[in-house]
């Protein structure tokens, strides 16, 4: 569907009639000359064109200068670099009576002659000239040319013969003796052969664009530095191969798995394209009368092929050539289609293509431009750092289809997101062309002028912040549609639009000798007068469509953006490097500007769009003050509720910087506000007035900016304080904003008060919403630069506010600690809005501050709660990621990722993604938050266990337990830290603590932690009960140990046991050990986790042999490590001498030798305990043995027989159960 609107009007229309005989071909030298060739007399000669409306009697009717060609010229191209003009020409031969043709360029056309017809003709290449003359340079060509192309940014020339495509490069060369300086072409090192033949070929920079009655192919060169690279790339690049192959890496074997997703992405399998989404029917019956017509397209396909082929003998200047490749951008067929129920091949055809280079404005700031860059490549000119890409028309008979190419963007191009629109030709079309502004076809009933995309497409390439722009999708308007009869030349210039009209015949005639031609000089209107056009056009329709009012303001508004963004090429004359050509863009600032005013105050109107006025506005460079002043002097403001302008001021205050002199330059202003009862207006202060709007419109809007708003609140306070006391029913927004306006009069307590009467889910979903406040924003002007100037910029500072650090931070109750680490939890892994190593560096920074006050024991400990639940949060998405990637191969997204930045933009959050590299060198930030909290918890022992030391010799009036109280403690602990053990119902002092300390949160690793390390102090030393005899005697201390200390020993342990404990930590724990011996509980425990295997187990033997055997269990992996177990026991137990002092430790070490060779006798094989028992026959000193055991024997053949009579009950038991399988099938068979 198209809108139809009489908007877009040429400037001026100037007409002039000439006599010519047998016009062949025409073409712009400027905008006020055209060259034209006649056919008869074999002549090119150039008109002027007439610049007066109506004036053309007084334009003579001869060429201001003419010169002969060789032959008939069938094609005429003018190109602006080398200031050459480009001919197709042909002659009839005389022997084959065939059509022969040329490829001629005639040079320093603009000289002046002594005689008008002289003419020096050179072979391009191989001939010197001697002095600057008029002459002709002809292609040394070896196939008959059919169509020929020529790039205006670089001079190069492309000719092709049917499928095979020559390119010929421009180059200025110097003669050594005269030092003239003259243009000559020089062969490319290879062809590209394609797999049609084409009608018409044209091309930019290095893309190609060619099209026959049934294709259309785009592709581009490119010029490849890795050969292997080169013939392993994707299924879309063809390399110098004598016939398209299936690449290697594109092959899919069919006796495997497939991806159905990549088939879809490549429409291709095994080299063989076809239709993937087949669609029924139904789909197709009813899709063919869609509102794109998208059955109606051409097809976008994978079949077509442009190959390189590389020439045999190279020219010099490729003496070492390089790796040349095409890359497929674009390919269409048109598909065959049913009439009447009867599919009928080629019913349309392709009948002309236009193709436009885009040269953009780059933004280094925006990663999608950094592509863009120049290079040394013959077929890229200096441009190239500004060549977005090419916008390419391709017609059949009455239809036109716009697409838009991309060559900046690093990924792979995506052909199916490039199509713009249609256009639906009122009659068949004969020639089409478009600018920035819009598109102009030469259909049979004269010229219809349509609006393009190029604009909106490129700003979303490009990805620009202020994304206002119309949708690609929305309908296209005919702007223009005027009459012209018998045309049969159209010839774009940059200023102009030349109609070449055939007065004495009829379009499609053929023509007479002596004809009467009219040309018509239509002059484009510019950008200024366009809008204007159509801003008149929109006011006019305002009121009856105001829905077509805003669709015009954005439709002129990306038309201005469009001209101030692409550049037009202008030819520049330099007598050192010849006739060169600039990039100029178009000086129409002052008119977006007026243009972004206008679309925003009608944006500012619709509540779902003001988020795209305030860009707008920005655009403008109107600030908040400006924009609050546009809204009073249209008088908008007596609206019901300017929804609208609420919003776009609350999201400005969001977004102002940190900056104080702008803030005292915003509220210091004042403005013109309009009085309801006449027409007078006062002059109030532009806080006053935003204050007074909000009260009236959106009174319960104050609050919400207040706490968003740094700004808002430090300047509008007082205002906002009066305001809410005045509020007899005051929401929890209202009481938070009531706290900080008290901690700001220093009133401390009172905010307290009030912060404890909000419920603690409340308070949470509140600062969730809000978490802001607790961060303070400031900026510090620096001096960036270097020897060539000094640069001053302001430097945000980030840091812990007085909201946090009086109420939370410093805060005793755990509570407090809970809801603010539990609210950064939220935006560290929901909203992502933080970044966890900003917060860590803050936490840092305040600690530093706070060390040697109280409040520095209430922020470590709130630090240590945030790490631990990051932590546990972290590894918990990570095992669900390791899940789901079991499922799911394709699966892509971390959920505990961290490195996403803030995207809070149309908030104006402060950015709170502090880089990694500033906190720990590039060191992950789950790495860091575990060598942190270790630190913490090694700190925390220590003092906790110097403490206990100090608290034990000042209390000795602790309640005791016995050995076999305590023993029933230490067991039941055991049971219920171990994650493999059945749940307990009953649980000891010890288990009490852990589950009134973990609270929510369970300790991270508990379930890695080592059951053994429950038998080692400070939980009870064994060895020392074991060894006296007498059970009730011995008294244990077991109030002494402080809850919180065995806590954190637990947390630590656990950590260490996890293995996620990175070998830097490691060392840092071992230093820490060495140099706090004495005064840390719960030393040993934690050296046995760090120390290598056999040290620890020499370390567990000497001072906590109770627990070696499930140390062993543990860790143990190889059988040397049970016999260094047995023969380090054998040798610990031989160290007693036999008297009732070491009675104790003798059974206890004759025990556990024991204990150790039974477990392994029972759990190994018999090869394996052989190799594990020494060879010697004795397991003790016969000494020892006659005192510990005179029941059993002293040596190891009792634990042998123990394996073998295992191994034995084994078999037979496989045996049993063997027969009985057997015997059972044979009762059932019978």
């Amino acid at each position: 569907m198209v809108r139809v609107m009489s908007i877009y009007h040429f400037s001026s229309q100037h007409i002039q009639q000439l006599s010519i005989e047998e016009l062949s071909a025409a073409c712009m030298i400027s905008d006020s000359e055209i060259a034209l060739a006649r056919a008869s007399d074999h002549t090119i000669e150039l008109r002027p064109l007439s610049d007066i409306l109506g004036d053309y009697e007084n334009i003579p009717d001869v060429a201001i200068k003419s010169f002969s060609s060789v032959d008939d010229v069938k094609e005429i191209i003018y190109s602006k670099v080398g200031n050459y003009i480009l001919t197709l020409e042909s002659r009839m031969s005389n022997y084959e009576r065939a059509e022969i043709r040329y490829v001629r360029i005639y040079a320093n056309w603009d000289t002046k002659q002594s005689s008008p017809n002289a003419l020096r003709a050179r072979i391009a290449g191989k001939i010197t000239p001697m002095k600057k003359t008029l002459e002709m340079l002809e292609l040394p060509l070896n196939l008959n040319p059919t169509s020929i192309a020529c790039c205006q940014t670089t001079g190069n020339i492309l000719v092709n013969h049917k499928n095979i495509i020559q390119i010929f490069l421009f180059k200025y060369c110097t003669n050594e003796t005269t030092k003239l300086q003259y243009i000559d072409f020089f062969e490319a090192p290879f062809n590209v052969e394609l797999v049609f033949e084409p009608l018409k070929v044209l091309f930019c920079e290095d893309i190609v664009s060619c099209y026959s009655k049934q294709y259309f192919h785009v592709f581009k060169i490119t010029e490849s530095i890795d050969e292997k690279n080169s013939t392993t790339s994707e299924s879309n690049i063809c390399t110098s191969t004598e016939m398209p192959q299936t690449k290697e890496s594109t092959f899919i074997n069919l006796d495997s798995d497939v991806d159905f997703q990549t088939i879809c992405d490549k429409a291709e399998l095994n080299g063989n394209s076809f239709n993937v989404k087949i669609k029924s029917t139904q789909e197709s019956s009813i899709g063919s009368y869609g509102d794109d017509d998208s059955e109606m397209r051409p097809s976008v396909v994978n079949e077509l092929n442009a190959v390189i082929k590389y020439l045999n003998n190279l020219p010099d200047s490729f003496a070492v050539p390089s790796k040349f490749t095409t890359q497929n951008l674009l390919q269409l067929k048109l598909q065959s289609m049913k009439i009447s129920g009867v599919l009928r091949e080629n019913v349309d055809t392709f009948k002309c293509m236009f193709v436009k280079p885009l040269y953009a404005k780059i933004d280094y700031e925006n990663p999608k431009c950094r592509n863009m860059k120049n290079s040394s490549f013959f077929m890229h000119s200096k441009f190239k750092e500004n060549f977005y890409g090419v916008a390419v028309l391709i017609t059949t008979q009455q239809d036109g289809y716009l697409y838009q190419i991309n060559t900046t963007t690093s990924t792979e191009f995506d052909a199916s997101k490039c199509f713009l629109n249609v256009y639906p030709f009122t009659s068949n079309v004969v020639d089409v062309y478009f600018n920035d502004n819009v598109m102009h076809a030469l259909c049979e009933n004269g010229i219809e002028s349509y609006t393009i995309r190029i604009g909106q497409k490129i700003l979303q390439d490009y990805g620009c912040r202020e994304k206002v722009y119309k949708n690609l999708s929305n309908t296209i308007s005919l702007v223009n549609l005027r009459p012209f009869m018998n045309v049969h030349f159209m010839i774009p210039g940059d200023e102009n639009l030349v109609l070449l009209a055939n007065t004495s015949s009829t379009y499609g005639e053929s023509l007479d000798e002596t004809i009467n031609w009219t040309i018509y000089n239509l002059k484009y209107p510019s950008i200024e007068t366009i809008y204007e056009d159509f801003k008149e056009f929109a006011d006019k329709s305002l009121r009856k469509y105001p829905n077509a009012y805003m669709n015009l303001l954005e439709e002129v508004h990306v038309m201005v953006r469009t001209n101030s963004m692409i550049a037009k090429l202008e030819q520049e004359d330099n007598s050192e490097s010849g006739s060169e050509v600039k990039l100029v863009w178009n000086n129409c600032e002052a008119l977006l500007e007026e243009a972004s005013l206008v679309l925003a105050d009608c944006l500012i109107l619709n509540s779902n769009n003001f988020q795209q006025s305030l860009m707008l506005y920005e655009m403008a460079k109107l600030d908040i003050v400006g924009i609050l002043q546009r809204f009073l002097n249209q008088n908008q403001i007596f609206q019901p509720k300017p929804i609208g302008l609420i919003e776009v001021m609350k999201i400005s205050f969001l977004q102002l910087s940190c900056d104080s002199r702008k803030y005292d330059e915003i509220f210091a202003s004042s403005i013109d506000c309009p009085q309801t009862d006449n027409n007078e207006r006062k002059s109030i202060k532009f806080g006053n007035a935003l204050i007074e709007l909000f009260k009236r419109f959106a009174p319960k809007e104050i609050a919400q900016l207040n706490l968003e708003s740094t700004v808002f609140r430090d300047y509008m306070d007082e205002k906002i304080h009066e305001f809410l006391l005045e509020s007899t029913e005051k929401s929890i927004d209202d009481i938070l904003c009531i706290i900080l306006h008290l901690l700001k009069k220093d009133e401390v307590t009172a905010a307290n008060s009030l912060l404890a009467q909000i419920h603690q889910d409340d308070l949470y979903r509140l600062l969730t919403r809000h978490w802001n406040i607790f961060f303070e924003f400031s900026s510090q002007s620096t001096a960036e630069g270097d020897s060539g100037g000094v640069k001053r910029c302001n430097k945000s500072i980030i840091s812990f506010s007085d909201f946090t650090e009086l109420l939370f931070l410093t805060s005793s109750t755990n509570e407090r600690g809970e809801l603010f680490t539990d609210v950064l939890m939220y935006h560290f892994f929901n909203t992502k809005t933080i970044r966890f190593n900003g917060i860590l560096k803050l936490f840092m920074e305040y600690l530093a501050s706070q060390f040697g006050h109280d409040s520095y024991i209430h922020g470590q400990n709130i630090l240590k709660m945030m790490l631990e639940k990051y932590l546990l949060k972290y590894y918990e998405s990570k095992s669900i990621d390791a899940d789901i990637s079991l499922l799911s191969s394709t699966s892509s997204g971390n959920t505990a990722t961290l490195s996403a930045s803030i995207d809070d933009h149309h908030r104006g959050r402060p950015d709170l993604s502090w880089n990694n590299e500033d906190l720990n060198s590039g060191v992950s930030s789950h790495r860091h938050a575990m060598r942190v909290l270790v630190r913490i918890y090694l700190s925390q022992l220590k003092t906790l266990s110097m403490q206990q030391e100090k608290k034990s010799s000042q209390d000795s009036s602790a309640t005791r337990i016995n050995k076999s109280q305590l023993i029933k403690v230490i067991d039941e602990m055991s049971s219920s830290l171990f994650i493999n053990q059945k749940p307990v119902t009953k649980f000891d002092k010890i288990a009490e603590i852990l589950i009134q300390n973990a609270g929510q949160n369970p300790i991270l690793f508990l379930d890695e932690r080592f059951r053994y390390l429950d038998w080692m102090p400070p939980f009870e030393n064994l060895l020392q009960v074991l060894n006296n005899a007498e059970d009730v005697d011995h008294q244990y201390d077991f109030k002494s140990l402080d809850k919180d200390m065995l806590m954190t020993l637990i947390k630590l342990q656990a950590l260490l046991c996890s293995g996620e404990v990175t070998s830097e930590i490691t060392k840092e724990v071992l230093s820490y050990l060495q140099s706090n011996r004495e005064n840390l509980i719960g030393h040993d425990s934690l050296l046995i986790l760090l120390l290598p295997l056999h040290q620890a187990l020499d370390l567990i033997i000497k001072n906590n042999p109770q627990c070696v055997l499930e140390y062993a269990r543990c860790h143990f992996k190889l059988d040397n490590d049970w016999s260094y177990l047995i023969t380090s026991l054998q040798r610990k137990a031989n160290e007693f001498e036999v008297n009732d002092a070491n009675m104790g430790h003798i059974f206890f070490y004759h025990r556990l030798l024991k204990e150790t060779l039974e477990y392994v006798a029972t759990s190994k094989p018999l090869d394996t305990v052989l190799k594990i028992f020494p060879e010697e026959k004795n397991l003790i000193n016969r000494e020892l043995f006659a005192v510990v055991d005179s029941k059993h024997s002293n040596s190891f053949d009792e634990y042998l027989k123990i394996c073998v009579d295992r191994e034995r009950s084994d078999k037979i038991k496989k045996m049993i159960e063997s027969t009985g399988v057997q015997l059972y099938e044979a009762i059932n068979k019978n």
